[in-house]
């Protein structure tokens, strides 16, 4: 299960995160259709709803895989 703060992105995703922090997931997640569809999927969706489960997920995959991502995205979650 991924960690409290990337639920707590993901969750902020689904519900209209500053496009700032938004445009950076969607960019990184644009290599990706699985993780793009994740991202889409859970706009609109609740904050403990299965759609932000796979997102907070996706985003802990994509951290793993790209630490200038993990440190981009944690870099824009602190300053808001």
């Amino acid at each position: 299960m991924p960690e409290s703060t990337l639920v707590s992105i993901a969750a902020a995703l689904a519900t209209g995160a500053p496009n700032e922090l938004y445009d950076l997931v969607k960019r990184e997640f644009s290599r990706s259709d699985a993780k793009a569809e994740a991202l889409r999927a859970a706009r609109g969706a609740g904050d403990h709803s299965l759609e932000v489960s796979r997102l907070a997920t996706m985003l802990e995959v994509a951290e793993q895989d790209n630490p200038h991502f993990a440190k981009a995205l944690r870099g824009k979650w602190h300053q808001l």
